[in-house]
């Protein structure tokens, strides 16, 4: 079975932004908690505060590597790729 449709009228579609945006968006509601996790949605939202950009991204990185494994890993998929496209 193959994730794109063969028919290339069905499989521009899934060229478009929105498409895959709209997907992106659902697979994200659908977890069963946030990917930021909200014992830690604080702590990031302090840490964004922080003058020094030094400080800030050291406290950040170090938030990251304290989130349970599947949401560490789901972050680094979705950060590594916005930064390709």
């Amino acid at each position: 079975m193959a994730l794109l449709p063969r028919d290339p009228v069905d499989a521009r579609r899934w060229q478009d932004l929105n498409v895959i945006s709209s997907l992106l968006k659902s697979f994200f509601r659908k977890l069963p908690e946030p990917v930021f996790t909200d014992d830690k949605y604080n702590d990031f939202i302090d840490a964004n505060r922080i003058e020094d950009a030094g400080d800030r991204l050291k406290t950040m990185k170090k938030l990251i590597q304290d989130l349970p494994d599947y949401y560490h890993h789901t972050l680094r998929y979705l950060v590594g790729h916005l930064k390709k496209v």
